[in-house]
């Protein structure tokens, strides 16, 4: 809240997400939110993106280990580039796109029924509440080839694929993800910075699926070590 109050107070413009929220209005009233609300927003933010993002990377690195010609190509791509390029590197793009095809940190949402509907041989009454299985939909053969693999090279040979009907990792609609830009970027600059600095194998340990709120991995094992040792 202090940091808001000085925002406020001050005349300068600073290009970043809470400038945005300061300046932006109701569309039905024209009204600003209040400091409070505000503050929920950066806080709901932050948080939705926390631990769907270390669930994604740590699900990540176990694919990477136990894939190394993906691990070698990703590796490879990051070049001579720095961490501001990395949010631009297709590979790495395609790489976290993959493993959120396969994991999906909202392996499932909820949806209710506004009014009667159907669809199909199917009805739903009112109120009916609706429940999209994200994992199952992003590994269907019938969509998918090669469902069960990890392939990231399907997200740049097909770019389509990321905007289809059948791949849903940060949810659709008004009520998508608020966070998936700010995820995007956040898991680049570390897995980035990460394999800069480490190298990852396998150990042989399969992590256990813990579908709760989010997709969560049991016990991601790895063989971690340092590239300058």
């Amino acid at each position: 809240m202090e940091i808001i109050n000085e925002r406020k107070a001050s005349d300068k413009t600073y290009n970043d997400l809470l400038d945005m929220l300061l300046k932006s209005t109701y569309e039905d009233n024209g009204e600003a939110m209040t400091n409070e609300q505000i503050a929920d927003e950066v806080l709901i933010l932050l948080f939705a993106g926390h631990e769907t993002t270390a669930n994604t990377l740590s699900w990540l690195f176990y694919l990477l280990s136990s894939h190394k010609d993906v691990l070698q190509k990703l590796t490879k791509s990051f070049g001579d580039s720095t961490v501001y390029d990395c949010i631009n590197n297709e590979y790495l793009k395609a790489t976290i796109s993959e493993t959120m095809r396969l994991y999906p940190a909202a392996w499932m949402t909820e949806r209710v029924a506004m009014a009667d509907d159907e669809f199909e041989q199917f009805s739903f009454p009112e109120k009916t509440i609706i429940i999209p299985f994200f994992y199952g939909l992003h590994r269907d053969k019938t969509f998918w080839n090669n469902g069960q693999d990890f392939e990231p090279e399907r997200f740049i040979l097909n770019p389509k694929v990321e905007k289809s009907k059948y791949y849903f990792p940060f949810g659709a609609g008004p009520r998508m993800c608020i966070g998936k830009n700010f995820a995007m970027a956040e898991m680049s600059f570390f897995i980035f910075l990460f394999l800069k600095k480490f190298q990852i194998k396998p150990v042989g340990q399969t992590p256990n699926m813990n579908p709760l709120i989010t997709l969560r991995p049991d016990k991601v094992i790895l063989n971690i070590q340092s590239i300058n040792v």
